[in-house]
């Protein structure tokens, strides 16, 4: 069994990752991920967006590829901007597909192409990840 561990970036901007297992269960442990690393930083009102779109991420590597293990990171990119990624070890690139209305799956790069301000894909030797910046909130220490 993979001990879930999460942990700062060594450099650069703050953020936190975790691994989990790729398993349609790991959606709910990188939802709480995003869900505590958000309100530390007092951007709660992302939260709902960031949920979803780390869902559907963690449903694609899930569902798309054969690896055994994914990783969910959140990085803050900015004072009310955050990039959420899930990393796999596969090297085949998601794919954009048409949207079709009366399809009953298919939708979850869309959902992800509109919560998220842009979106993209790294790739690596090891695989890629698919990540989604996120835009909104209150900047840190502003008045309400």
């Amino acid at each position: 069994m993979i001990t879930p561990m999460t942990r700062p970036p060594v450099a650069g901007m703050p953020g936190y990752s975790q691994s989990l297992r790729c398993e349609a269960q790991s959606a709910r442990r990188a939802r709480r991920l995003v869900e505590v690393v958000l309100a530390a930083w007092q951007l709660d009102s992302l939260s709902g967006t960031a949920c979803l779109v780390v869902s559907e991420l963690v449903a694609n590597a899930v569902k798309h590829t054969e690896s055994t293990t994914v990783r969910v990171g959140i990085i803050r990119v900015g004072p009310r901007r955050v990039r959420i990624g899930v990393s796999d070890t596969s090297a085949q690139m998601p794919l954009l597909k048409p949207f079709d209305r009366c399809a009953t799956s298919g939708r979850g790069l869309h959902l992800v192409a509109e919560a998220a301000v842009r979106w993209g894909v790294d790739q690596g030797r090891w695989g890629k990840t698919v990540w989604a910046e996120l835009s909104g909130g209150q900047p840190p220490g502003a008045l309400l």
